[in-house]
């Protein structure tokens, strides 16, 4: 595959097919999840309050940001691309598991699960402010080829 220097700091490159493979699936994924999400309370599944409601919104915005993410990086894949598209999911991300976190829409079977699950969802939103931020550096500063 051929590369283009568009400047000492990005390479833009064409998707490989293996790629592009890669995000159809994530589409794929995200759709399912996305019509889990819309389903979820209809499937009364036990530990899903009626709360879920109220989270719906963040969670769809965050799950159609990634189908959104992952259908231009079909096309277009650029370095770039991905990390300022990539600190947006991200930031969509981190909105949704906060929602949730605050809603906390589950019912579990003791308070020490309830516990774990919170503590879990904080260390993901720690990970995802760590990702954002180094998606930022990434963009702000460009990768320098070797």
């Amino acid at each position: 595959m051929s590369a283009v220097t568009v400047n000492e700091f990005s390479t833009v490159r064409g998707p490989s097919a293996a790629s592009r493979v890669g995000y159809a699936v994530a589409i794929l994924v995200n759709t399912g999840l996305l019509y889990a999400a819309d389903n979820i309370l209809r499937w009364n599944v036990p530990f899903i309050t009626g709360d879920w409601v109220d989270i719906l919104w963040a969670v769809r915005l965050s799950l159609v940001a990634g189908i959104m993410a992952n259908a231009m990086y079909i096309v277009y894949d650029a370095d770039w691309f991905r990390h300022l598209t990539g600190i947006v999911t991200g930031a969509l991300a981190l909105l949704s598991m906060a929602v949730t976190y605050t809603v906390f829409p589950f019912h579990l079977p003791s308070e020490f699960i309830a516990e774990v699950m919170r503590l879990g969802m904080l260390a993901a939103m720690l990970g995802l402010t760590i990702a954002i931020i180094a998606g930022l550096v990434h963009l702000l500063l460009g990768q320098r080829e070797a």
